[in-house]
């Protein structure tokens, strides 16, 4: 089943579930927000993804994240016609480091 971004108060959704939930996936970490609005929760950022060069684009619905998470998305491509190709995040979970270097 497809897990919707929840509230603030949400934990969030299980990490294998995020694995599951369809749609193209990306992982990595997230950089810099660019823009967010606290009351609807709109999100731009910028994100590092593994094994790609450079930063992608993310949009969506993300709550209270910091540059340095370690982040696993489902969502898609979209080309905005103003600002490009972005990836719209429909589900997300943030990663624990599995590394002495990643903590």
């Amino acid at each position: 089943p497809e897990l919707p971004l929840g509230p603030l108060d949400d934990p969030g959704p299980d990490p294998a579930a995020v694995s599951d939930a369809g749609g193209d996936a990306l992982e990595g970490t997230l950089e810099r927000v660019v823009y967010s609005n606290a009351d609807t929760r709109w999100t731009v950022a910028r994100m590092s993804v593994n094994g790609q060069k450079g930063l992608c684009t993310i949009v969506g619905n993300l709550v209270d994240l910091t540059p340095g998470t370690a982040l696993r998305l489902r969502g898609e491509w979209v080309t905005d016609s103003r600002y490009g190709e972005q990836f719209k995040v429909r589900t997300y979970v943030t990663l624990t480091p599995s590394t002495l270097e990643g903590i």
